[in-house]
């Protein structure tokens, strides 16, 4: 928004007016050209591959676990008694994880509704924490006689003030971020039902990549090129599934920010996603399934051989996955925005970081506190209300039961969370390239947002 470059948008996918005009037919759906087919082709045969091993070796292994299975019923005896003390009570167990999913569903919707309405007072509040845990960190290590443990915790404390003195003046422009991103999700929450979708998708994708690689591992010797494949191949997948959610969900939100009516935005975006974007998403989440491929096989060398050599080059590989994973949040917005390849939009990409990159790295961090914040949330509420059934339930093991369904809603919260992450993603990209379009489409949200922006930089005065 405070940079140079304006645009409008086109009502050619459909929606109602309100953008302005925007140049190089951003969201013109029924035109969008495709793009990496190339890598497209390349998963589809992936996929195909994946599936012809488990035809080829699944029945044999599935022969070897039958006959496994009847020397296992000849050897077992007859202790139903015991297992019957032993068991936990199912019923109640699958009642819990139901009901924590709903709670932790409505946890996230929950905390999103507080968080729009006090992200600022949450930042803040994250951060005089973070401050405060450390000092007294500091006073029982040096209470306890650990000079270097209270020292270290005292750098840390140190370090989190001048963090907070940092960004003190860029927390408005992070809390307006996220209040329009909720709007987003608030008005088209279908963006969450596309991730619980593509989460099904996933489990399914387990099922076969396990079968697939059991298959093989059982019918031939263990090969580590092999090996190597086929983790590329589970990563592979799973960033796919992940990546098409992310691309809607941007696109649902740069539709809302663009147009002021926008019709079916969920569906068009995510047909986007699936289709002539689709290349453009394969190949991106290549580049993070061989490095987490590759991280997964120095991590076992370093467990085997506990060596400094493997350990060293696992963190190093670990750093730059976590580098590409956060770049490609913003490449594949950019490409959800604007239908270019992943090539393209990665260049862009790296441009925004050249010209913001201290501004983005900060609204990241202060609107991920908030969001991993809400996930923790998830977690005691879903917990305490399983733990409060199981009680009710008069089971032997509530803790656990609350354990257990805080888990299930921290990963609900989490699931939303990221869909939210997505759109907080957009919202910064659309400020700061498109502000005339978003400007005619939301002009309470622009003016709110241009506020901030004048707080954070005071000399931008009238060009916001």
């Amino acid at each position: 928004m405070y940079s140079n470059g304006a645009s409008g948008v086109k009502g050619d996918d459909g929606s109602g007016g309100g953008g302005g005009d925007v140049e190089d037919g951003k969201f013109g759906y029924s035109r969008s050209e495709w793009r990496d087919v190339g890598w497209l082709a390349a998963f589809i045969m992936h996929l195909l591959v994946v599936v012809a091993l488990a035809v080829v070796y699944g029945p044999d292994l599935i022969e070897d676990a039958d006959k496994t299975n009847d020397n296992n019923k000849q050897d077992d005896s007859n202790d139903e008694s015991e297992e019957s003390d032993a068991a936990i009570d199912m019923q109640t167990f699958l009642i819990v994880c139901i009901v924590s999913s709903f709670v932790g569903m409505a946890s996230a919707f929950g905390w999103m509704q507080i968080a729009r309405r006090y992200a600022e007072s949450i930042i803040k509040f994250s951060l005089y924490m973070s401050i405060g845990l450390n000092l007294v960190m500091a006073l029982v290590s040096f209470a306890n006689g650990q000079a270097g443990l209270g020292i270290l915790f005292l750098l840390f404390a140190a370090f989190s003030a001048l963090w907070f003195y940092w960004v003190r003046n860029k927390i408005r422009f992070a809390s307006v971020v996220l209040e329009i991103s909720i709007n987003v999700i608030n008005d088209y929450p279908q963006s969450i039902g596309v991730s619980m979708a593509m989460l099904t998708v996933e489990i399914v994708w387990i099922v076969l990549w396990a079968f697939s690689f059991m298959s093989v591992a059982n019918a031939t010797d263990s090969n580590g090129l092999v090996s190597f494949l086929m983790l590329v191949s589970f990563y592979w997948g799973a960033e796919v599934l992940k990546n098409i959610v992310h691309v809607t969900t941007s696109g649902v939100a740069a539709t809302w920010l663009f147009f002021a009516e926008p019709k079916q935005p969920t569906w068009n975006s995510w047909k986007r996603a699936t289709t002539t974007s689709l290349g453009s998403i394969c190949f991106g989440s290549l580049i993070v399934a061989f490095l987490s491929a590759t991280k997964a096989v120095l991590d076992e060398m370093r467990r085997q051989n506990d060596g400094i050599g493997a350990c060293l080059a696992s963190c190093i590989i670990g750093c730059i996955e976590d580098l590409v994973r956060f770049f490609n949040v913003y490449a594949f917005s950019r490409v959800a925005i604007y239908g270019k390849g992943f090539v393209q939009s990665g260049k862009e990409t790296w441009d925004l970081f050249k010209a913001k990159g201290w501004d983005l790295i900060v609204n990241d961090d202060l609107t991920g506190t908030v969001l991993a914040i809400g996930a923790l949330f998830g977690f005691a509420i879903s917990g305490g209300v399983a733990m409060l059934w199981a009680v009710s339930a008069d089971v032997k093991e509530p803790l656990l039961f609350g354990f257990v369904g805080g888990l299930i809603g921290y990963f609900m919260c989490f699931l939303v969370m990221n869909v939210l992450r997505s759109a907080i993603a957009t919202t910064f990209i659309v400020q700061a390239e498109e502000p005339e379009a978003f400007r005619a489409a939301r002009p309470a949200m622009f003016a709110k947002l241009a506020d901030a922006i004048r707080a954070m930089y005071p000399n931008v005065g009238q060009s916001v």
